[in-house]
């Protein structure tokens, strides 16, 4: 017997166990029950998505090379890759700057509501750069919420591999200024 965990509009959590195994004690989500030690199920509600503006692509990189996102007319992503060493040699650096808007990091496992304040125009990552939960550990780069230099939020995820020259980005853009909900919704087949 097995017991899995799942609610329409709700996600699951990274370190949340979202289900027990009663009869394979070989299986890792065996179950012993133990009524001085209840488990807890926890669940993130989602929010009302709004159709986001989404760009994603793989650029080349090398160290010392300055690659350029356009998110959009005013707003640039400057990255510099300071370091790019090989994985067993664990060094790896770049420079981040938000021309015409800021940037700053996050760990948040549900990225979907920016904040208002703390966003820098120029920040330095390296490999001890604090990464999301969910985060796979061969990547270097991270999470980050931005803003447009006309007050619009967002988030871009930046991920390369140690030693290798390219770089992939993924962002969602709030299209409505000062609206900071980045919890993407999709615009049905045919609607503009």
């Amino acid at each position: 017997m097995s017991v899995r965990l799942a609610k329409e509009g709700y996600l699951p959590y990274e370190a949340n166990q979202t289900g027990f195994e009663y009869a394979g004690f070989w299986e890792e989500t065996f179950h012993e029950p133990d009524p001085n030690n209840p488990v807890i199920f926890r669940l993130h509600k989602k929010t009302e998505g709004v159709p986001l503006l989404h760009r994603e692509d793989r650029i080349e990189a090398a160290s010392g090379q300055r690659l350029t996102v356009p998110i959009e007319s005013q707003t640039r992503l400057g990255i510099t890759l300071i370091e790019n060493g090989q994985i067993r040699e664990k060094k790896w650096s770049a420079q981040l700057e938000m021309t015409g808007g800021g940037i700053q990091p996050s760990t948040d496992e549900f990225p979907f509501e920016a904040p208002e304040d703390g966003y820098q125009s120029v920040l330095t990552i390296d490999i001890q750069n604090p990464k999301p939960v969910n985060w796979g550990g061969l990547y270097q780069g991270g999470l980050f919420y931005f803003k447009t230099s006309d007050g619009r939020y967002g988030r871009i995820e930046l991920k390369t591999v140690s030693g290798k020259n390219f770089m992939r980005y993924s962002f969602f853009l709030n299209p409505t200024p000062g609206e900071r909900n980045l919890q993407h919704r999709p615009k049905p087949i045919g609607e503009r």
